[in-house]
């Protein structure tokens, strides 16, 4: 709604490798959220760069030119391949149009959003997975029963959110105080 992208048409999501469940959780829980907010959308088979920019390039490009108009959202799960796809967003001048989203940073990432060819840019909290690590060690080591499965903490940034103190302290948790 932000990028007055209308809640409908076509999705494209980009994996970085077939068969990695922490990928495929992201993927799915992407489209999970993207369909109960939107529920007009209609996803397209998940396509895999197998982490390779060319490809990327190649797979950005063919849904881009295969589905016009029609495609609202290309999402990347991973950040290999984001660089690439911000490229081709530049080179074909279609960022008012489709809306680019992708997980972790890189300065080609940042510069994306800054630019606005990225629209979400999907970052982990080092610290926080840190943090969490470290507090279920400690309570093994103490005896206490953890949760096998523990998600960890993750922020979308946007171009708004480029040069905020939040967004620092994610791209460099050193400077996050500690407390």
């Amino acid at each position: 709604k932000e990028n007055n992208i209308p809640l409908e048409g076509k999705v494209a999501v980009h994996s970085a490798l077939a068969g990695l469940i922490s990928l495929q959780n992201r993927c799915n829980g992407f489209q999970d959220k993207v369909q109960e907010l939107a529920p007009d959308i209609e996803f397209l088979e998940w396509v895999y760069s197998d982490c390779d920019p060319l490809k990327e390039v190649s797979l950005t490009q063919d849904q881009i030119s295969a589905y016009g108009d029609e495609l609202t959202c290309i999402y990347l799960d991973a950040g290999p391949t984001l660089p690439a796809a911000v490229r081709v967003f530049a080179e074909q001048g279609v960022s008012e149009d489709i809306c680019l989203i992708g997980w972790d940073s890189s300065p080609e990432a940042i510069a994306g959003l800054e630019d606005g060819q990225l629209k979400g840019l999907v970052l982990k909290d080092p610290y926080g997975i840190g943090y969490n690590c470290m507090e279920a060690a400690f309570n093994i080591l103490e005896g206490v029963e953890v949760e096998k499965d523990n998600l960890m903490p993750t922020v979308i940034f946007t171009s708004a959110d480029i040069g905020t103190q939040e967004a620092k302290e994610f791209l460099d948790p050193t400077l996050r105080e500690i407390k």
